[in-house]
Protein backbone atom coordinates (compact mmCIF):
# COMPACT_ATOMS: atom_id res chain seq x y z
CA UNK A 1 0.00 0.00 0.00
CA UNK A 2 1.47 3.54 -0.72
CA UNK A 3 -0.04 6.58 1.12
CA UNK A 4 -0.35 9.74 -0.84
CA UNK A 5 -1.00 12.57 1.46
CA UNK A 6 -2.13 15.91 -0.85
CA UNK A 7 -1.77 18.93 1.34
CA UNK A 8 -4.03 22.35 0.97
CA UNK A 9 -4.22 25.38 3.04
CA UNK A 10 -7.10 25.60 4.74
CA UNK A 11 -7.67 26.26 8.24
CA UNK A 12 -6.77 23.04 9.63
CA UNK A 13 -3.51 23.15 8.04
CA UNK A 14 -2.23 24.73 11.18
CA UNK A 15 -3.72 22.00 13.24
CA UNK A 16 -0.68 19.74 12.03
CA UNK A 17 1.82 18.59 15.09
CA UNK A 18 5.70 18.69 14.84
CA UNK A 19 4.92 15.42 15.71
CA UNK A 20 3.43 14.62 12.41
CA UNK A 21 5.37 17.01 10.50
CA UNK A 22 8.01 14.93 11.51
CA UNK A 23 5.93 11.44 10.41
CA UNK A 24 5.48 13.24 7.34
CA UNK A 25 9.17 13.55 6.38
CA UNK A 26 9.29 9.92 5.53
CA UNK A 27 5.91 9.73 3.72
CA UNK A 28 5.13 10.68 0.33
CA UNK A 29 3.51 14.42 0.44
CA UNK A 30 2.06 16.56 -2.63
CA UNK A 31 1.00 20.03 -2.48
CA UNK A 32 0.06 22.21 -5.49
CA UNK A 33 -0.34 25.50 -6.64
CA UNK A 34 0.76 28.15 -4.45
CA UNK A 35 -0.17 25.71 -1.47
CA UNK A 36 1.41 26.47 1.51
CA UNK A 37 3.72 29.31 0.04
CA UNK A 38 6.59 27.16 -0.20
CA UNK A 39 7.28 26.90 3.40
CA UNK A 40 7.35 23.63 4.06
CA UNK A 41 9.51 20.99 2.42
CA UNK A 42 7.11 18.40 0.12
CA UNK A 43 8.46 15.10 -1.78
CA UNK A 44 6.39 16.89 -4.46
CA UNK A 45 5.01 20.58 -5.91
CA UNK A 46 2.62 20.71 -8.98
CA UNK A 47 1.45 23.47 -10.49
CA UNK A 48 -0.91 24.09 -13.53
CA UNK A 49 -1.30 27.24 -12.41
CA UNK A 50 0.01 30.47 -14.00
CA UNK A 51 3.60 31.49 -14.37
CA UNK A 52 3.53 34.22 -12.40
CA UNK A 53 2.34 32.25 -9.08
CA UNK A 54 4.70 29.52 -9.85
CA UNK A 55 7.51 32.38 -10.19
CA UNK A 56 7.06 33.48 -6.48
CA UNK A 57 6.93 29.84 -4.79
CA UNK A 58 9.79 27.96 -6.92
CA UNK A 59 12.06 31.46 -5.85
CA UNK A 60 11.29 31.05 -2.41
CA UNK A 61 11.42 27.09 -2.29
CA UNK A 62 15.10 27.67 -3.92
CA UNK A 63 15.67 30.37 -1.32
CA UNK A 64 15.17 27.64 1.59
CA UNK A 65 17.06 25.13 -0.27
CA UNK A 66 14.42 22.68 -1.46
CA UNK A 67 15.63 22.37 -4.67
CA UNK A 68 15.23 18.11 -3.87
CA UNK A 69 11.56 18.43 -4.55
CA UNK A 70 10.49 17.16 -7.38
CA UNK A 71 8.22 19.50 -9.67
CA UNK A 72 5.25 18.48 -11.65
CA UNK A 73 4.93 21.76 -13.81
CA UNK A 74 2.61 22.36 -16.88
CA UNK A 75 3.82 26.38 -18.04
CA UNK A 76 6.81 26.24 -20.00
CA UNK A 77 7.94 29.24 -18.52
CA UNK A 78 7.79 27.89 -15.14
CA UNK A 79 9.90 24.79 -16.18
CA UNK A 80 12.54 27.30 -17.56
CA UNK A 81 12.62 29.16 -14.15
CA UNK A 82 12.84 25.53 -12.36
CA UNK A 83 15.86 24.93 -14.16
CA UNK A 84 17.59 28.26 -13.85
CA UNK A 85 17.09 27.97 -10.14
CA UNK A 86 18.72 24.31 -10.10
CA UNK A 87 16.28 22.22 -8.75
CA UNK A 88 16.60 18.64 -9.74
CA UNK A 89 13.90 16.71 -11.01
CA UNK A 90 11.48 18.46 -13.24
CA UNK A 91 8.61 16.89 -14.87
CA UNK A 92 6.14 18.84 -17.67
CA UNK A 93 2.69 17.34 -16.98
CA UNK A 94 -0.68 18.73 -19.36
CA UNK A 95 -4.02 19.01 -18.66
CA UNK A 96 -7.54 18.30 -20.00
CA UNK A 97 -9.81 21.25 -20.24
CA UNK A 98 -11.08 22.74 -16.98
CA UNK A 99 -14.59 21.38 -15.71
CA UNK A 100 -14.72 18.97 -18.36
CA UNK A 101 -14.70 15.42 -18.81
CA UNK A 102 -13.34 13.52 -22.34
CA UNK A 103 -16.44 13.17 -23.98
CA UNK A 104 -16.56 16.89 -23.18
CA UNK A 105 -19.77 17.17 -21.77
CA UNK A 106 -19.78 19.08 -18.62
CA UNK A 107 -20.83 17.17 -15.26
CA UNK A 108 -23.76 19.36 -14.20
CA UNK A 109 -25.63 19.17 -11.02
CA UNK A 110 -28.73 18.28 -11.67
CA UNK A 111 -27.05 14.80 -13.10
CA UNK A 112 -26.21 12.10 -10.16
CA UNK A 113 -23.14 10.59 -12.21
CA UNK A 114 -20.76 12.09 -14.82
CA UNK A 115 -20.78 10.01 -18.22
CA UNK A 116 -17.15 8.29 -17.64
CA UNK A 117 -15.74 6.61 -14.73
CA UNK A 118 -13.01 7.80 -13.23
CA UNK A 119 -10.54 5.34 -14.57
CA UNK A 120 -11.47 6.04 -17.92
CA UNK A 121 -11.48 10.06 -17.18
CA UNK A 122 -7.97 10.25 -15.63
CA UNK A 123 -5.00 10.23 -16.68
CA UNK A 124 -2.59 6.77 -16.88
CA UNK A 125 0.80 8.59 -17.55
CA UNK A 126 2.48 11.99 -17.22
CA UNK A 127 2.26 11.97 -21.04
CA UNK A 128 -1.52 12.14 -21.24
CA UNK A 129 -3.43 15.36 -19.83
CA UNK A 130 -4.66 15.17 -16.41
CA UNK A 131 -7.87 14.94 -15.10
CA UNK A 132 -9.12 18.67 -14.05
CA UNK A 133 -12.54 19.07 -12.59
CA UNK A 134 -13.36 21.88 -10.87
CA UNK A 135 -9.57 23.03 -9.89
CA UNK A 136 -6.04 21.69 -8.90
CA UNK A 137 -7.12 19.34 -6.08
CA UNK A 138 -8.57 16.91 -8.82
CA UNK A 139 -5.76 17.29 -10.80
CA UNK A 140 -3.07 16.42 -7.45
CA UNK A 141 -5.26 13.36 -6.95
CA UNK A 142 -4.74 12.39 -10.10
CA UNK A 143 -0.54 12.94 -9.73
CA UNK A 144 -0.67 10.96 -6.61
CA UNK A 145 -2.30 7.86 -8.65
CA UNK A 146 0.26 8.19 -11.57
CA UNK A 147 3.38 7.93 -9.21
CA UNK A 148 1.85 4.89 -7.12
CA UNK A 149 -0.79 6.04 -4.87
CA UNK A 150 -3.50 3.50 -3.58
CA UNK A 151 -4.49 5.81 -0.75
CA UNK A 152 -4.87 9.49 -0.87
CA UNK A 153 -5.23 11.61 2.62
CA UNK A 154 -6.15 15.05 2.22
CA UNK A 155 -4.45 17.43 4.67
CA UNK A 156 -5.91 21.23 4.80
CA UNK A 157 -8.45 20.43 2.67
CA UNK A 158 -11.72 21.99 4.71
CA UNK A 159 -13.87 23.54 1.92
CA UNK A 160 -15.99 24.91 4.71
CA UNK A 161 -16.62 28.11 2.60
CA UNK A 162 -16.37 29.95 -0.77
CA UNK A 163 -12.54 30.39 -0.42
CA UNK A 164 -9.95 29.09 -3.17
CA UNK A 165 -7.35 27.47 -0.50
CA UNK A 166 -4.95 30.03 -1.18
CA UNK A 167 -6.81 33.15 0.04
CA UNK A 168 -6.35 32.87 3.69
CA UNK A 169 -4.26 35.65 4.71
CA UNK A 170 -3.82 34.87 8.37
CA UNK A 171 -2.42 31.46 7.69
CA UNK A 172 0.44 32.86 5.00
CA UNK A 173 1.49 35.23 7.38
CA UNK A 174 2.13 33.13 10.18
CA UNK A 175 3.63 29.80 7.47
CA UNK A 176 5.61 32.17 5.49
CA UNK A 177 8.47 34.71 6.48
CA UNK A 178 9.31 35.74 3.91
CA UNK A 179 7.64 39.75 3.87
CA UNK A 180 8.28 39.84 0.33
CA UNK A 181 6.45 36.51 -0.47
CA UNK A 182 3.65 37.49 1.99
CA UNK A 183 2.70 41.01 0.16
CA UNK A 184 2.76 39.49 -3.20
CA UNK A 185 0.39 37.30 -2.74
CA UNK A 186 -2.07 39.25 -0.27
CA UNK A 187 -1.97 41.78 -3.28
CA UNK A 188 -2.55 39.41 -6.28
CA UNK A 189 -5.05 37.82 -3.96
CA UNK A 190 -7.40 40.80 -3.51
CA UNK A 191 -7.31 41.21 -6.73
CA UNK A 192 -8.06 38.01 -8.21
CA UNK A 193 -10.90 37.77 -5.56
CA UNK A 194 -12.36 41.18 -6.85
CA UNK A 195 -12.38 40.00 -10.59
CA UNK A 196 -13.42 36.62 -9.80
CA UNK A 197 -15.81 34.11 -11.95
CA UNK A 198 -18.41 33.72 -9.09
CA UNK A 199 -19.01 37.82 -8.98
CA UNK A 200 -20.14 37.22 -12.58
CA UNK A 201 -22.46 34.39 -12.16
CA UNK A 202 -23.36 35.30 -8.62
CA UNK A 203 -27.19 36.29 -10.53
CA UNK A 204 -27.89 32.70 -11.26
CA UNK A 205 -31.26 31.30 -10.01
CA UNK A 206 -28.75 27.69 -8.99
CA UNK A 207 -25.97 30.05 -7.02
CA UNK A 208 -25.15 30.07 -3.70
CA UNK A 209 -21.66 31.65 -2.85
CA UNK A 210 -21.75 30.43 0.51
CA UNK A 211 -21.58 26.81 -0.96
CA UNK A 212 -19.19 27.61 -3.74
CA UNK A 213 -17.12 24.39 -2.91
CA UNK A 214 -19.76 22.57 -1.04
CA UNK A 215 -21.77 20.01 -1.91
CA UNK A 216 -24.70 22.08 -3.98
CA UNK A 217 -22.64 24.38 -4.88
CA UNK A 218 -21.96 24.99 -7.87
CA UNK A 219 -19.58 27.22 -10.32
CA UNK A 220 -21.80 28.25 -13.30
CA UNK A 221 -20.88 27.22 -16.49
CA UNK A 222 -20.77 30.49 -18.64
CA UNK A 223 -21.48 28.85 -22.13
CA UNK A 224 -23.65 26.08 -21.19
CA UNK A 225 -25.67 28.32 -18.38
CA UNK A 226 -25.85 25.58 -15.73
CA UNK A 227 -24.14 24.91 -12.77
CA UNK A 228 -21.78 22.47 -12.17
CA UNK A 229 -21.00 19.65 -9.52
CA UNK A 230 -19.49 21.15 -6.18
CA UNK A 231 -16.34 19.82 -5.78
CA UNK A 232 -17.02 17.71 -2.20
CA UNK A 233 -19.81 15.52 -5.15
CA UNK A 234 -16.76 15.34 -7.24
CA UNK A 235 -14.35 14.20 -4.82
CA UNK A 236 -16.88 11.34 -3.13
CA UNK A 237 -17.17 10.23 -6.78
CA UNK A 238 -13.95 9.52 -6.90
CA UNK A 239 -13.59 8.45 -3.53
CA UNK A 240 -16.17 5.56 -5.23
CA UNK A 241 -14.50 4.98 -8.56
CA UNK A 242 -11.12 4.15 -6.36
CA UNK A 243 -12.71 1.68 -4.17
CA UNK A 244 -14.71 -0.10 -6.87
CA UNK A 245 -10.99 -0.74 -8.00
CA UNK A 246 -9.53 -1.91 -5.21
CA UNK A 247 -8.04 0.62 -3.70
CA UNK A 248 -8.29 2.28 -0.15
CA UNK A 249 -10.06 5.28 -1.45
CA UNK A 250 -9.75 8.98 -0.33
CA UNK A 251 -9.67 10.27 3.41
CA UNK A 252 -10.10 13.29 5.04
CA UNK A 253 -7.59 13.93 7.85
CA UNK A 254 -9.79 16.32 9.84
CA UNK A 255 -13.10 16.04 11.14
CA UNK A 256 -13.77 19.73 10.84
CA UNK A 257 -13.39 19.48 7.32
CA UNK A 258 -17.25 19.74 5.20
CA UNK A 259 -15.93 16.84 3.22
CA UNK A 260 -16.43 14.46 6.65
CA UNK A 261 -18.85 16.21 8.39
CA UNK A 262 -21.48 16.05 5.21
CA UNK A 263 -20.43 12.68 5.04
CA UNK A 264 -18.43 12.69 1.15
CA UNK A 265 -15.50 11.15 2.84
CA UNK A 266 -14.11 9.11 5.94
CA UNK A 267 -12.00 10.21 8.53
CA UNK A 268 -8.18 8.86 9.07
CA UNK A 269 -5.45 10.51 10.82
CA UNK A 270 -1.95 11.64 9.71
CA UNK A 271 -0.57 8.81 12.00
CA UNK A 272 -3.18 6.01 11.52
CA UNK A 273 -2.51 2.61 10.29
Amino acid sequence: MSIFYIFGAGPSYMDVTEEEWKYLEDEHTLTFSRIPYGSRKFEYYMSIERDYVDKSVLTYMAKLGYLDTKLLLYIPQSIKLAKELKFKSIRQIFKQTFYFMPSRKPWFIDESEPPHSFYESRAKNFHQPLFRFRGQLSASINCALILGATEIRLVGIDLNNQLNFYQYPEILKKVCKDQEVVNYYLEYDKEAFKNDIRDKTSQHKDFDINTMHTTNAPLIDLTWNRPLQGIANVLQWMDKNLREEGMNGIFVTNKSSLLYNDNKLLYKGIMDE
